[in-house]
């Protein structure tokens, strides 16, 4: 939710979760009145308060992925599909009678042989588990040069700083506008914008990108 203030002590508050979004305007602590998000000239969304015109943070691209994400099939945007399973009626075929199992035939001490030779210590197994649960080096997340990411979890926002110079910070973003995402994908979306920036990028061409990440 992102918050203007008027000449008049008017401040402006923008909502994304409603439906549609919109912005409210409040004078001394009261709601004055509500009004949608429309798409703007200058490419952000406005919101029109009469003869005012209130111009918003979020650009217009923002209203149509919002709009996609009404839209999308299923709960939530996900397309809900059969379970699968055994069909009914079908047994799981047993083993015939009067068949010895491999174990029978092998003889109890080759068995216990060939179990204490296969068998792996607890530390082990655990390097084991390790080495395969970490990512091969090239799937390891590029990080940026200039840019640190830092998240604070008390308001669940997302700092960007600069990591050369008076090391300020440059971009933030989260509050409620992110509540339905989790401190993993708001650090995510704080990384990508830190690349982008590596790119070149403007403060307020980051901010946008950051807005629309936080919409899909």
């Amino acid at each position: 939710m992102a918050e203007d203030k008027h000449k008049e002590n008017v401040v402006y508050t923008t909502d994304l979760m409603t439906k549609p979004p919109s912005m409210s305007s409040f004078s001394e602590g009261k709601e004055g009145s509500r009004v949608p998000l429309v798409k703007g000239l200058a490419g952000f969304l406005v919101a029109k308060f009469g003869e005012v015109v209130q111009t918003s943070e979020y650009p217009n691209v923002v209203l149509d992925t919002l709009e996609k994400k009404t839209d999308a099939p299923g709960e939530g945007g996900v397309q809900v599909g059969k379970r699968r399973g055994r069909p009914p009626g079908k047994k799981t075929p047993t083993k015939a009678l009067g068949k010895k199992t491999p174990t029978k035939a092998l003889g109890k001490k080759k068995v216990a042989k060939k179990q204490r030779g296969s068998a792996k210590t607890p530390t082990t197994a655990a390097k084991e588990k390790k080495k395969k649960d970490e990512p091969p080096e090239q799937e390891k997340k590029e990080k940026s040069r200039l840019f640190g990411v830092m998240y604070y979890k008390n308001n669940h926002f997302i700092g960007i700083r600069a990591k050369t110079g008076d090391k300020n910070q440059v971009v933030s973003f989260g509050g409620k506008a992110a509540k339905d995402k989790t401190k993993e994908q708001m650090v995510e979306i704080g990384r990508q914008v830190c690349l982008f920036m590596d790119e070149g990028r403007s403060v307020e061409e980051a901010k946008a990108k950051a807005a629309t990440m936080l919409a899909l």
